[in-house]
């Protein structure tokens, strides 16, 4: 049995909760300045508001002050916080890290250096906070499709869970495989944390056709499959370009998770409000406002400074990113909805 402690208590955080709790772990569930109406309810046994269920009794729940204790002689620490909380997290965090044990990670998205240049999530928390403090710890990026509420349903769940050593996605793994859910273990950690940001960016596309539905254009089934083809080839291109293999991107870290989101998460319910002909903007605040954060707005701006980097550099051409760069001018450039996705040429 481990100690694991996770770090927010939201959708996915909680859920992951429940798995450990349900392999026989000790759990410790810490929620964020955030997460007060998601822990208190809990802490009195009530169902947790968003996973509409009562927790494992194994999962012990901690408010915003109570972090050290929290933290105190974990054997994992788990990063459940969205890509926006890293950074205010990890600064909290970091003083009270024990010793050892890996860092795992759900969170899914980029972050800006101090130059405000875009890196990757592991790179930059060991920068900026685990380097100086002379802690040396294994980070494992756990990508995929997985929706939070069915996975603390025990519905079947396939994931893939990253490091660079085989060894300690073995251990993690190890920890938490259940006959539902199944963990495929990859070395590809750059290729499987760029999969998980880039697939909340275009399952947008997704969305912004059932908007565009719902305002009477014709059904778009054809054009959805186009524009989704057309997201993995984009994704591929950008695995490679940041040192991830193409194979990755084929699999459930890409395609995957890219399916799951387009289908039915939040990023794509943000796409169908745009579509609709609402602000993009606005749409966003909004469901900030209700708990609903979506990914996806940040991640295609970030997304797009990424691929202006990478092109500057010469790795990439930005002509080879046709949906990016639709998707971007739709969502910060004020783009006609309509006119802007729909002359999206598919260049495989």
């Amino acid at each position: 049995m481990a100690t694991i402690t996770i770090l927010g208590a939201g959708y996915m955080g909680s859920a992951l909760g429940v798995l450990a709790a349900r392999c026989g772990h000790q759990v410790r569930l810490w929620g964020t300045w955030l997460d007060d109406d998601l822990v208190q309810p809990a802490r009195r046994g009530e169902p947790h508001p968003r996973l509409k269920l009562r927790l494992p009794p194994g999962i012990q729940l901690y408010l915003a002050p109570e972090l050290e204790p929290a933290l105190r002689g974990s054997d994992a620490v788990v990063c459940a916080v969205n890509s926006d909380g890293v950074i205010p997290v990890m600064q909290r965090a970091v003083p009270h890290l024990p010793p050892r044990g890996p860092l795992l990670s759900v969170t899914k998205g980029f972050l800006a250096d101090e130059q405000g240049r875009i890196c990757r999530i592991s790179d930059e928390v060991r920068r900026r906070f685990l380097e100086p403090a002379g802690i040396q710890r294994p980070w494992v990026h756990i990508g995929g499709p997985c929706k939070a509420m069915e996975v603390a349903r025990e519905v079947a769940t396939a994931v893939i869970y990253a490091a660079v050593s085989d060894d300690v996605v073995g251990l993690c793994a190890g920890w938490l495989e259940a006959p539902y859910y199944t963990i495929t273990r990859s070395t590809d950690l750059p290729g499987v944390e760029a999969c998980s940001a880039f697939k909340n960016a275009y399952a947008t596309a997704s969305g912004i056709c059932d908007g565009l539905q719902l305002r009477g254009y014709p059904e778009m089934f054809n054009t959805k499959a186009m524009l989704f083809s057309q997201a993995v080839a984009e994704i591929t291109r950008m695995v490679v370009a940041l040192g991830g293999r193409s194979s990755t991107a084929a699999g459930v870290a890409g395609v995957g998770d890219l399916h799951v989101t387009a289908a039915a998460g939040r990023n794509r319910t943000y796409g169908e409000h745009v579509g609709r002909g609402e602000a993009p903007d606005q749409v966003a605040e909004q469901m900030r406002r209700t708990g609903e954060l979506t990914e996806g707005y940040p991640a295609l701006k970030t997304g797009w400074d990424l691929l202006l980097q990478q092109a500057e550099g010469g790795a990439l051409s930005v002509s080879d990113f046709p949906l990016l760069q639709a998707l971007h001018r739709i969502v910060y450039g004020n783009a006609d909805v309509a006119e802007t996705l729909l002359s999206v040429k598919v260049r495989g």
